[in-house]
């Protein structure tokens, strides 16, 4: 979520009535400041700007929620010339907040009793560090294998220092064994309901974890310190309330196996957004605490279990491989932390200066640049160098205009512009010229240029048509594969070409009544014939374009596509000869079928072994 207020020193805030929906839409700079600071965020993130911090922080009385701020990055919107102050508000009451901070406070103690011992075994003289248990003493190589394991087997362990050390990390290690479950459970409940409880309730739910977990954790405490009592210092029975320890973390890992599996079955990895479906960022956070507790915590459990249940231990190999399992374990935390609080972004910014100029710019945003390198200012500048080409159409448009007295047409060529502008902006796309219902576009990146026509056909699968519309023509007939529409609307088809020296020269101008920039040249001959080759809801693109697509695949992790080799085609006039091929993203993959139906590509090959040649 976004939130910004609209002010004077803005400038104008133009108020009009949607001539589709009835809705009052607002244009003006606070308008497009709210929809950047609403795209910046994570899941389940608040983002304001600085005059909302201030005003949250004059009547914070005033609010019903008790609430923190925390300051975020500065950002700038170089199409606005602004620089804005982020920050993020977040509920203080918050039952997942306090399960986590809990959660990482018990593990971090647990690590800091852990490197006490550590540190303690490292100082020992080497007289002391000996087998003093076993028939078959172990020597000083097997006993810094066995690590924790052999905590028992060393005499000075008994000391009253290291003992409450020893007891110390005990108790800390239930904790964490004890917190994972309660935090499992208020994810799978956020994923499975997107619940929201109020205020009472979430303090309420606070109070009981607080008070039900910490009365577990002291009932564990005092059993431990009994024991230790009873028997003189650490001993056999105060271990083996650590093996109770292994045993919870391994009922715990069923326990979200189960329920992972149960979100699964009711399809709540997944949730809406803009109109397509994407995994659910809860959903991903308990998968991934699940994979850093199977991979990393469960081995060690087991054979915690295994070494408690042996009596003697020589082998060398059985050795090595419980030495490598304490210190995976012992990453766990480190891989929790990198895993549920890591942020992707932040790891390209650092290593910036690592990246090539060329992927710095794909990759990062304005204001985290390298000094010397920025982005072209915003998607009103037209790309200069090497430009690449987007040429759109709606599909059955003359039979569409044709129907009745074309009003339907009207209303949905007003949403269909709309949409494709809106999107436009969002990857700095612009536009050339319109000619009737085609648009003809320009990008600076490929990226750019091939996110923008796949977010346009999955946006315009939700797009607010006239009800009228549907089965008006052929080409406006909702089609389902399964429970989801690949079709529904408009169907527009793009093509896209990338300019390149080998096309022969581009010349770019101004037009001398729009002032806006014209290009003449082969590139763009080439992108609008292809913008009229397809089907509507179809993208074309030449050779260069899906050879990069093959190379950079990985750039597109939150927009995934299928690319298909399609035919060779002649543009006799300009002499070119053309390899073309298909993009989809991979939610539409369905509609290839009906696509295959079609006479114009009828010597489609398959795909199921594209390799794509280089140049």
């Amino acid at each position: 979520m976004g939130i910004h207020d609209a002010v004077g020193s803005e400038g104008s805030l133009i108020q009009d009535v949607h001539v589709v929906t009835g809705k009052l839409t607002y244009t003006g700079v606070s308008e497009v400041i709210a929809n950047e600071i609403g795209d910046l965020g994570s899941g389940g993130q608040i983002l304001i700007t600085k005059r909302v911090a201030e005003w949250l922080f004059e009547h914070s009385s005033q609010v019903t929620m008790t609430f923190i701020i925390d300051p975020v990055c500065a950002y700038s919107i170089p199409k606005l010339n602004t620089m804005l102050d982020v920050f993020q508000v977040v509920p203080k009451a918050l039952t997942m907040r306090f399960l986590f901070l809990t959660f990482f406070i018990y593990l971090w103690l647990f690590t800091l009793g852990r490197l006490a011992y550590y540190m303690w075994v490292l100082t020992l003289p080497k007289n002391q560090f000996v087998d003093s248990v076993n028939e078959t003493p172990l020597t000083p190589g097997e006993l810094d294998k066995l690590g924790i394991y052999i905590t028992l087997d060393i005499a000075a362990s008994t000391k009253a220092a290291v003992t409450c050390v020893l007891c110390f990390c005990d108790i800390m290690h239930f904790a964490v064994a004890f917190w994972v479950l309660p935090l499992t459970y208020e994810l799978t409940k956020i994923a499975a309901n997107s619940m929201d409880r109020g205020i009472a309730k979430e303090q309420a739910k606070i109070k009981f974890y607080m008070i039900g977990g910490h009365a577990l954790i002291a009932m564990f405490l005092v059993t431990e310190i009994v024991l230790t009592v009873i028997h003189g210092g650490y001993s056999l029975t105060t271990y083996r309330l650590v093996i109770c320890i292994y045993i919870i973390t391994i009922i715990t890992i069923a326990y979200m196996v189960a329920l992972l599996f149960i979100l699964r079955c009711k399809g709540r990895d997944v949730e809406p957004v803009d109109g397509h479906f994407e995994a659910s960022p809860v959903y991903l956070r308990l998968k991934r605490i699940l994979i850093v507790y199977a991979a990393m915590a469960f081995q060690f459990e087991v054979t915690s279990l295994y070494v408690y249940s042996s009596s003697d231990i020589h082998d060398g190999v059985l050795l090595c491989y419980i030495g490598v399992s304490q210190v995976i374990y012992n990453a766990t935390g480190l891989a929790l932390a990198l895993l549920t609080g890591c942020s992707l972004p932040c790891m390209v910014r650092s290593a910036r200066y690592l990246l090539p100029r060329d992927l710095e710019i794909e990759l990062l945003p304005t204001e985290t640049l390298s000094p010397g390198l920025s982005y072209v200012d915003g998607a009103e500048v037209a790309p200069i160098l090497n430009p690449v080409f987007v040429v759109t159409d709606i599909e059955s448009s003359s039979a569409l205009w044709a129907e009745g007295d074309g009003g339907v047409m009207q209303r949905a060529t007003q949403v269909h512009d709309d949409l494709l502008r809106r999107i436009l902006t969002l990857y700095r796309g612009y536009e050339i010229t319109t000619a009737g219902d085609s648009f003809q576009l320009a990008f600076h990146t490929i990226r750019e240029a091939v996110s923008y026509c796949l977010d346009v056909q999955m946006e315009l699968l939700a797009a607010p048509w006239p009800k009228e519309l549907y089965g008006l023509v052929p080409g406006t007939r909702k089609v389902r594969s399964g429970t989801r529409f690949i079709f529904r609307g408009l169907r527009v088809r793009m093509g896209i070409h990338d300019a390149d020296p080998t096309d022969g020269s581009l010349v770019h101008c101004r037009h001398t009544v729009t002032g806006k920039m014209t290009y003449t040249g082969a590139a763009m001959e080439i992108a609008t014939e292809i913008g009229d080759l397809g089907e509507g809801g179809q993208i074309l693109v030449t050779k260069r374009i899906a050879q990069w697509l093959d190379s950079n695949t990985w750039l597109f992790g939150h927009s995934p596509f299928v690319v298909d080799r399609l035919r060779d085609y002649a543009i006799p006039h300009i002499n070119a000869h053309l390899e073309l091929f298909q993009v989809l993203p991979e939610q539409l993959a369905k509609r290839r079928k009906l696509f295959e139906t079609s006479n114009k590509f009828s010597d489609k090959c398959s795909t199921a072994t594209l390799q794509v040649d280089s140049p």
